[in-house]
């Protein structure tokens, strides 16, 4: 099924109903290579398996699909939060999912998301987001609510270095950093959020039952990643497109994803 649900995003599906219409139409072509023994599931079936699988064991095996993405990754790691507009839920006063990333800056892949507790903010949840990302001579960023000396110091355990944003707000230390700096780091993570929203809809989602806005948001971002390491040079969207009218070229898009020998 995920495989089903990930090829659906690489060819511009986006909600449930369009994983199973994607499989129905591609299902001679899937049986190729997989079994479907039960056929194509129906876009309850997805729904019910995102609301229940765990964002980070989702995130975690999906991305042992791309094990050498790290051997290509170098310089700035751009930490920031993103909140799923539509994925609030009125009748149960749920708030809107609200995520932490980690963001390869000069690659432009997603390297690890986590989920913010409702009850909490992104301050203790970046230590926790660390421990999936390997910064060892990197450089991570993040905005003005992480300039905490606890934030910093986690970074440094993990032979990293950082760049915090300031606020006029933060006294003296602004002054010291302005000494050296003439503006604060911008955020190279909105260069992310952009291609989300624009081109795979991303604030537009009204997935809002148990795991699964957290859990289709792994997948969109492993989507995003596979469209962005093809060498091929038309935009994200013209990809996405390419993709849904030739099979070849998704196929091609997911092998080049397996670990070089």
């Amino acid at each position: 099924m995920l495989v089903i649900a990930l090829l659906s995003m690489l060819t511009g599906g986006r909600t449930c109903v369009e994983m199973e219409d994607y499989g129905c139409a591609a299902e001679r072509w899937l049986r190729t290579f997989l079994a479907l023994r039960n056929g194509i599931p129906s876009h309850d079936t997805f729904s019910r398996l995102f609301r229940l699988l765990n964002p980070a064991g989702l995130q975690t095996a999906l991305l042992r699909l791309a094990q050498d993405w790290a051997d290509r990754l170098g310089g700035v790691i751009a930490v920031d939060g993103k909140v799923l507009r539509r994925s609030f839920e009125d009748a149960s006063e749920r708030s809107p999912t609200h995520l932490l990333q980690a963001f390869a800056a000069e690659s432009k892949l997603t390297l690890a998301q986590l989920e913010v507790d409702g009850k909490s903010n992104e301050i203790p949840a970046l230590p926790k987001l660390l421990e999936l990302v390997d910064v060892k001579g990197r450089t991570v960023t993040a905005d003005a609510l992480h300039a905490q000396r606890g934030t910093a110091a986690a970074i440094v355990a993990k032979g990293g270095d950082y760049a915090l944003a300031l606020k006029g707000n933060q006294g003296t230390l602004r002054e010291d950093v302005e000494e050296y700096l003439d503006n604060p780091p911008a955020s190279a993570e909105n260069g992310l959020h952009w291609v989300l929203d624009v081109s795979m809809d991303e604030d537009q989602a009204r997935n809002r039952k148990g795991n699964s806005a957290a859990c289709l948001a792994v997948v969109r971002r492993l989507a995003l990643n596979i469209a962005r390491m093809h060498p091929d040079k038309r935009s994200i969207r013209r990809k996405f497109t390419r993709a849904q009218r030739d099979d070849n070229f998704l196929l091609d898009m997911i092998q080049r994803i397996r670990k070089r020998e």
